[in-house]
């Protein structure tokens, strides 16, 4: 396994943590290509800070968001290496993911058509890079729009558990808890006896270390 790790700051920070909870593959698919930006021109260190990105590269690839008492992770699907100090980010070694090549992918899921209830509005944002020689624009997107994303996320929330506990209903939004998926039709939780340091949470999703149990309240 390789392990990389990034200081955040307070920018990177509102760029990775909207003030608003994440509930669209369109906002996963942004928060991971402005990371994979971000994993191209930032030096990675070993971080004291208590806001990091943290990049692991295994069977299972994964980028960890951190803060304070709040955690989550996503899919990594591309390769990362570094060659004499420099990075390079590929999809299956075949797409390299450049500025302008993560700016493009970005355009179209910020564009008005992506929306669009008519397949040749989403199409004509796509087709019109590919004629300017940006090849390999859709496979790209059509790969990160069905893939497996894999978020989860914890969280340590006091105000909503007491006001849940004011209700008698503490159990419905416990404290410390896990959020599984992202939107209002999938997303649930699994609540924690206690808070989790980041290295916790990371080693629950190493498919490569023991599992952790779950127990009844």
């Amino acid at each position: 396994m390789k392990k990389f790790e990034y200081s955040l700051t307070e920018s990177n920070v509102d760029l990775f943590f909207p003030h608003e909870r994440i509930k669209t593959k369109v906002q996963v698919l942004t928060i991971l290509l402005e990371a994979t930006r971000f994993l191209l021109y930032n030096e990675a260190k070993v971080s004291r800070d208590e806001s990091k990105l943290v990049l692991q590269i295994k069977k299972m690839s994964r980028i960890f968001f951190i803060v304070k008492k709040k955690y989550y992770s996503i899919n990594f699907p591309f390769t990362f290496i570094i060659n004499d100090d420099v990075v390079y980010i590929s999809y299956k070694n075949e797409i390299e993911l450049d500025s302008k090549k993560i700016s493009d992918l970005l355009s179209i899921l910020k564009d008005p058509r992506f929306n669009s209830s008519n397949c040749l509005d989403f199409v004509e944002p796509i087709f019109d890079l590919e004629i300017e020689d940006q090849e390999n624009t859709w496979l790209l997107m059509k790969e990160l729009l069905l893939m497996e994303d894999g978020y989860l996320r914890f969280d340590n929330d006091p105000v909503s558990y007491l006001s849940a506990k004011s209700q008698g209903k503490e159990h419905t939004h416990p404290e410390n808890h896990l959020d599984i998926f992202y939107s209002n039709t999938s997303t649930f939780k699994i609540g924690l006896e206690r808070p989790i340091v980041d290295e916790a949470f990371m080693d629950y999703l190493d498919t490569q270390t023991d599992c952790m149990y779950l127990k009844s309240i």
